[in-house]
């Protein structure tokens, strides 16, 4: 959990902190140009790279020597990698269609509103960095009934704070688009609609993180390659359907069911639930109604 944390806090967390207000800054004093944005972002990333390595350097010099190794060769994954790619992809999939279907003005405006609530993000990205090694741990040593238990708790705690988060995103949404000068119609329920998919990637729990952790890789692969063909479809014809708002919603309800394959699978698969459900829930997944 140490080294999770420690890889994770100099370059997604620290950074984009030191590069907010240091642009921040430097636009009160002159009028910021995109080579200053570019120097400020690498000279934070330098700085944070060589913050992470040292904290990693400290934590690997301290580890015990593994008291055996094992016998089976170190190899890479195919379903692993699947499932990275296929994550930075739905990441970008909304920008990348609003830049075809509406033009450079719409995706810059629309890249900003998806940043702001990528924010809420942060919360299941650490919750999910830091409980992944306790997964695999616990899987290993204590079995399905202590992974389900840890991931419900997580999802408790992501659905908490990211409801929290996604309130006051709401509350500021105004002040936000004012002070950044963003002129985009329903440029409110753009921000809804892509809040209310990070509360809803909480609400159904790290299923993906399970799967992965557990040894069902190529399952959860499986999913990540459907879920792209959905985002796909979704994105494009809520653009369609109903412009930038479309393709909010559209996010919302590729995320959606995204969610819902990887908890579906992980109830098929491991015959646990990555996050709590009422009691009459739980059939539509399994189909069986557990004690």
């Amino acid at each position: 959990v140490g080294a999770h944390f420690a890889a994770i806090l100099p370059r997604d967390i620290y950074w984009r902190i030191f590069c907010i207000f240091a642009c921040l800054a430097l636009s009160f004093f002159a009028r910021l140009r995109v080579e200053h944005v570019y120097a400020v972002l690498c000279i934070g990333l330098c700085a944070a790279l060589a913050v992470q390595a040292w904290k990693l350097y400290r934590l690997i010099r301290d580890l015990p020597e593994p008291a055996c190794q094992s016998e089976q060769p170190i190899h890479n994954d195919r379903a692993l990698w699947v499932g990275s790619v296929s994550g930075i992809f739905l990441a970008h999939a909304d920008n990348l269609i609003v830049g075809l279907l509406f033009g450079p003005a719409s995706v810059g405006g629309y890249f900003v509103l998806n940043r702001l609530a990528q924010l809420l993000g942060f919360i299941a990205v650490g919750e999910h960095q830091s409980i992944a090694p306790t997964i695999a741990r616990a899987y290993r040593d204590d079995g399905a009934c202590a992974v389900e238990c840890l991931s419900q708790d997580a999802s408790q705690r992501m659905t908490k704070l990211t409801f929290a988060g996604w309130a006051l995103l709401l509350i500021f949404t105004h002040p936000l688009l004012s002070f950044l000068a963003i002129d985009l119609p329903g440029a409110f329920w753009i921000i809804f609609w892509l809040g209310a998919a990070a509360f809803a990637n909480a609400v159904l729990g790290p299923g993906d993180i399970i799967l992965n952790m557990t040894g069902h890789e190529r399952a959860a692969s499986r999913v990540a390659v459907m879920a792209i063909a959905l985002a796909v479809v979704f994105v494009g014809a809520g653009g369609a359907i109903a412009g930038l708002v479309g393709v909010a919603g559209g996010v919302f309800a590729a995320t959606v069911f995204r969610k819902i394959m990887f908890f579906r699978a992980c109830a098929q698969k491991m015959g646990i639930f990555p996050a709590r459900m009422p009691k009459v829930m739980p059939h539509i997944f399994s189909g069986k109604v557990r004690p």
